[in-house]
């Protein structure tokens, strides 16, 4: 029978505020995975790789065997485009929206187009205006990329500028406040896994930044089903 999950990740970062999302029990286990509620710790430059077939982590992300990876960054990559050939996991993924916000709704795949744009994970020079830094090159797809104004991200020169915080991606900025709140869209998508052939549903469902004297945590919770 197939599996209804969800599994939720830290990572270092600063200070976000969202609500309603759960706080870790004290004491509870922080590797055990494909279970619910599992908490996984992501540090900054390590992201986690997770095959979507059983929630597992899969250590060697030099392979097709993962479908979905998360960084501290609020950057969510699939086993395919530049990633995949930064990797050279010879993944062979992708991503669509669905435009739908009810999981149950969704349950199936045939609709999915895994040619549209940044359907893969794609290089792209953005310079966000709610952003400090320079810009950055990064690993873009349809989850993550919520639209830019301005620039064709080929050079940081000409940097993807000035977010189009209404595009409907997994989250919407709200910059009356700083720093940025960032509101879920909850929208549901269908990735396809690393071996090219398996699809599973996958929703956003919460996003929570923690400070504490031991480091800043990342919380994301997604739920997933094989389809």
């Amino acid at each position: 029978m197939k599996r209804h999950c969800l599994f939720v990740v830290y990572a270092l970062v600063y200070v976000l505020s969202f609500s309603g999302c759960p706080t870790e029990p004290e004491g509870s286990p922080v590797e055990e995975l494909g279970s619910l509620d599992s908490y996984i710790t992501v540090v900054p430059g390590n992201p986690r790789y997770f095959s979507l077939a059983d929630g597992q982590e899969v250590s060697n992300p030099r392979s097709n065997d993962w479908d979905i990876a998360l960084d501290y960054n609020r950057l969510i990559y699939t086993n395919s485009g530049d990633t995949e050939a930064d990797l050279g996991s010879g993944g062979l993924g992708g991503v669509w929206c669905t435009g739908q916000t009810d999981f149950e709704a969704v349950n199936s795949a045939e609709s999915a187009d895994f040619s549209a744009a940044f359907a893969v994970d794609t290089k792209q020079y953005t310079n966000p205006a709610a952003e400090m830094g320079v810009p950055t090159l990064s690993r873009l797809n349809v989850i993550t990329y919520i639209g830019y104004g301005s620039g064709n991200g080929e050079s940081p020169e000409t940097a993807l500028t000035d977010y189009q915080y209404d595009q409907q991606q997994f989250y919407i900025a709200d910059l009356s406040d700083m720093p940025p709140t960032y509101n879920l869209t909850k929208l549901v998508y269908i990735i396809k896994h690393g071996n090219g052939t398996d699809h599973s549903k996958v929703q956003i469902t919460n996003m929570q930044s923690i400070t504490s004297t031991s480091g800043n945590k990342r919380i994301y919770v997604v739920n997933y089903k094989k389809l």
